[in-house]
C-alpha cells in the first residue's frame, strides 16, 4: 500500500519516510511504500551472508544484484561505507531494480569505490535513493539505462558527476558537486532535473547535447567552472529533439566562473527558452549571462537584462556568498508569473498564496 503508516490519534494514514517505519525495515521512500521482507535483499558493510536476507545480509551490493528477480528487486542498503564499484544490471526476467538507503537523506550509506566509473547498465530500469556516491575514479554515475536518482549526493568524481547518453534520467532532490569534470552531461534522450543542486564542478554545471529533451525546474546551478577554464553554468547545445520537453524554468544560475569571453550563465547552441530564472554570475561585458539562441522571459539578471520578455535587472540579494537562497528584499520576490510556476520550490516550500511566486529556485517564506 502507498499509505502504510497509520496514526491512531489522528486516524489518518501516510506514506513511509524511513525504513524503520516498516515491518520489513525496508521503505521505498520515493513512493512511500513498505516493501515486503521476501521482496528485499539486505546488504550491510559487515555482512557475510550469501542470500542477502534480513538475518544474514550480504556484504556487497554486487552480491545482492546477482539475486535480482522479477519480485525480489529492492536492495536495502544499511548505513556505512561500501567500497565495491556500483554496477547495477538486469537479469533475465528482472529488468528493474531499486537501491534504497534507510531514509529520505543521503547522509547514511556511502558508496566509495575508486575503481573506474559507477554504472547503471543498459537494459535495467534503476531507481537509486538516499545514498552518497563519492570519490569515483572516473564518472560518478554513468546511466546506460533509464535511471532515477532521488535524494542522492554525488561528489568528488575524478571525471564528470553524472553522464547519460540516449536514456531517460531523472534527478530529484539531489546534489552533484565537486567533480573534476562537469556536473551533469546529457547527450540525447531525456533528462528531468527538479529541486536539485549542481555545484562547484570544475568544467561546468549542466551540459545538454545532441537531440536531448530536457526539463530543468527549481534547481540551483552555481559555483561551477574556474577562473582559468572555459566552464560555464549551463550549455544547451545540439539540435531540438523530435519530441519531448524543452523546459528551463524557475532555476538559479549563479556565481559560475570562466575565462574572459565565456558565457557564465546559459549558452544556447539551439533555440532555448529561459523562464523565471535568476542569472547572477558577476559578469563583465566580456562574460555575458546569456548567449547564442537563448531567449529569456520574466527572469532576473544581475546586470543588464534583455529589453523584451518582461525581464528585470538587479542584485538578487542572496543570503550569503555561499548560499543562493533569497533575502526578503530581493527584486526576485513576487516577480514571476503564476502560470507555469511549480507548486513548491527547491526546498519543498509552497509557492502558492496571495502573492505571485518568486523568480528562481527559492521561494522566500
Amino acid at each position: 500500500t502507498s499509505a502504510p503508516i497509520c496514526e491512531q490519534t489522528t486516524q489518518t494514514c501516510r506514506a513511509c519516510i524511513a525504513d524503520a517505519e516498516c515491518p520489513s525495515d525496508v521503505c521505498h521512500e520515493m513512493t512511500g511504500e513498505c516493501v515486503a521482507e521476501a521482496d528485499a535483499m539486505y546488504v550491510a558493510p559487515s555482512g557475510s551472508g550469501t542470500t542477502c536476507t534480513r538475518a544474514a545480509p550480504c556484504g556487497t551490493i554486487e552480491n545482492a544484484n546477482n539475486l535480482l528477480t522479477a519480485t525480489r528487486r529492492t536492495i536495502k542498503v544499511a548505513n556505512g561505507v561500501y567500497t565495491d564499484r556500483l554496477e547495477l544490471k538486469s537479469r533475465i526476467g528482472a529488468p528493474s531494480l531499486v537501491l534504497s538507503g534507510p531514509d529520505r537523506s543521503a547522509a547514511g550509506p556511502e558508496l566509495a569505490s575508486t575503481l573506474g566509473s559507477n554504472k547503471t547498465q543498459n537494459g535495467l530500469t534503476a531507481v537509486i535513493e538516499g545514498v552518497t556516491i563519492r570519490d569515483a575514479e572516473n564518472t560518478g554515475l554513468e546511466c546506460q539505462g533509464p535511471t532515477t536518482l532521488a535524494r542522492v549526493h554525488i561528489r568528488n568524481s575524478r571525471e564528470d558527476g553524472v553522464v547519460t547518453r540516449g536514456q531517460t534520467v531523472r534527478i530529484l532532490d539531489s546534489k552533484i558537486e565537486t567533480s573534476a569534470g562537469a556536473g551533469v552531461i546529457v547527450n540525447g534522450g531525456l533528462v528531468q532535473i527538479e529541486r536539485s543542486q549542481i555545484l562547484t564542478n570544475v568544467t561546468g554545471g549542466l551540459r545538454i547535447e545532441g537531440s536531448a529533451a530536457y526539463s530543468v525546474i527549481n534547481t540551483v546551478i552555481a559555483f561551477n567552472g574556474s577562473a582559468i577554464g572555459s566552464g560555464t553554468g549551463v550549455r544547451i547545445l545540439g539540435t531540438a529533439p523530435p519530441s519531448g520537453p524543452q523546459v528551463f524554468r524557475f532555476n538559479t544560475v549563479a556565481r559560475n566562473r570562466g575565462l574572459l569571453g565565456t558565457t557564465l550563465g546559459v549558452e544556447c547552441g539551439r533555440a532555448a527558452a529561459i523562464e523565471s530564472s535568476i542569472l547572477a554570475n558577476n559578469p563583465s561585458s566580456l562574460n555575458p549571462e546569456l548567449s547564442g539562441m537563448c531567449t529569456a522571459t520574466t527572469s532576473l539578471f544581475q546586470m543588464s537584462a534583455p529589453a523584451t520578455g518582461g525581464n528585470i535587472a538587479g542584485d538578487p540579494m542572496f543570503i550569503s556568498a555561499s548560499d543562493c537562497h533569497l533575502l526578503a528584499g530581493s527584486p526576485a520576490v513576487n516577480a514571476a508569473p503564476v502560470a507555469g510556476a511549480p507548486s513548491v520550490d527547491i526546498d519543498g516550500d509552497q509557492r502558492s498564496g496571495a502573492e505571485a511566486p518568486d523568480i528562481g529556485a527559492d521561494e522566500v517564506p
